[in-house]
């Protein structure tokens, strides 16, 4: 990543350790593992990183066998998992919940708005003690909604009021 530059500058993508560094505990920090294989590398380096910082963090992901990783080597790291396109989520949710809380047993769930949260899935989330996250909104309209079923947002292009 050192070796990339952003857009035309000299700039380079700032590593893990290197935001952790630059953020020092001052806020929380939302890790998220975006990958679809098997844990690996990065998984390892993410639970490494973290493994010295001092301020608050959680570790997010879609992928639930990622998410089982950082769950049985960080046990104490607060993790997730990232719930996309929810119209297809619904229609498989009660086959597709029991995988989610038994294979990984992720400690909060972050919706995708995108797809709008059904009730139903986010009720049972709910009932279970899971904290819900919605993504990314980017309106008000979008904030009102996410705020009806959602615990905590992520905001992007739209600054709350």
């Amino acid at each position: 990543l050192k070796n990339l530059k952003v857009l035309n500058t000299t700039e380079h993508i700032p590593l893990l350790d290197e935001v952790l560094e630059l953020v020092n505990g001052r806020v929380p920090v939302l890790v998220e593992i975006k990958r679809n294989l098997l844990p690996g590398i990065l998984e390892n380096s993410v639970v490494k990183s973290l493994k010295n910082y001092k301020g608050d963090f959680a570790v997010l992901t879609f992928n639930p066998v990622a998410l089982r990783f950082i769950h049985h080597n960080a046990p104490e790291y607060i993790s997730g998992i990232n719930i996309g396109k929810m119209e297809k989520f619904a229609f498989r949710f009660a086959k597709f919940n029991n995988f989610i809380n038994n294979f990984s047993s992720p400690q909060f769930i972050s919706y995708s708005m995108r797809g709008r949260i059904p009730e139903f899935s986010s009720s049972y989330f709910r009932q279970l003690g899971l904290p819900i996250l919605a993504w990314t909104v980017s309106s008000k309209e979008e904030e009102l909604m996410a705020r009806r079923f959602a615990d905590n947002i992520i905001f992007e292009d739209y600054i709350p009021e």
